[in-house]
């Protein structure tokens, strides 16, 4: 069971001490805001494009293992390959 505290009896927080604004919006306020939202829009903007930079790097760096290891493996192919002919020749010999 919760227990939520709203108000305190005779202290300063009674329902009647909150008011809400009735006036009309602000055109002012309602450019800031505009503002603000667009600043939000290219901050989130720019981590996800940081997060894409980010992720290409780490891609580019997987691809350069991936082609170093292709190329290790190749070089022990053709080493294996002429290691085997040439114990061949030698055992015909």
């Amino acid at each position: 069971m919760s227990t939520f505290l709203t108000s305190i009896p005779g202290g300063a927080a009674d329902k009647d001490d909150y008011k809400f604004s009735e006036r009309q919006a602000d055109p002012s306020d309602e450019e800031r805001f505009s503002k603000i939202q667009t600043e939000i829009a290219a901050v989130t903007q720019m981590a996800q494009s940081t997060l894409l930079i980010q992720k290409r790097r780490e891609l580019a760096e997987i691809d350069a293992n991936l082609a170093a290891v292709k190329d290790e493996y190749n070089k022990r192919m053709v080493r294996s390959t002429k290691d085997s002919l040439f114990s061949n020749r030698n055992s015909e010999i």
